[in-house]
């Protein structure tokens, strides 16, 4: 079963969330302007802006997936759901540690690159190296 925080939801204006929780007995809940829709499940634990993406990617650990498989799930519904922050091709960014091995993977997925653009092609041209700040 899926669940999903019920305050601070991506598309509630801090100001209702405020207002609500002080109208109850409840302590006020920060302003999480930037939070991200959580979805507990017992595979795993899915966070991303929009709670459609959580869903897909704890659909994807509930199937048997792993944690990329639900990066990537997530990534996709993000394309569709918040098209204007993210695309298909789009940026992703994930530290995964598998477990298994002990081992910590970074993937930074950032950004176009062209389809030519091949190792081959730059040690051709002469780089070497790229600029980390650029």
């Amino acid at each position: 079963m899926l669940r999903r925080r019920s305050v601070a939801q991506d598309d509630t204006p801090a100001s209702t969330v405020n207002a609500t929780v002080a109208s109850t007995t409840v302590a006020p809940v920060p302003v999480r302007e930037q939070a991200r829709s959580m979805v507990v499940t017992k595979y795993g634990i899915v966070a991303a802006s929009q709670f459609l993406a959580s869903q897909a990617g704890a659909k994807m650990l509930e199937a048997g997936g792993n944690a990329i498989d639900a990066a990537i799930a997530a990534n996709a519904v993000l394309g569709v759901t918040q098209p204007y922050v993210n695309g298909m091709g789009g940026d992703l960014f994930a530290i995964v540690d598998e477990a298994k091995t002990g081992k910590v993977y970074g993937l930074n997925s950032s950004g176009w690159t062209p389809k030519a653009l091949t190792i081959d092609y730059l040690k051709n041209k002469g780089v070497t190296s790229i600029d980390q700040r650029a």
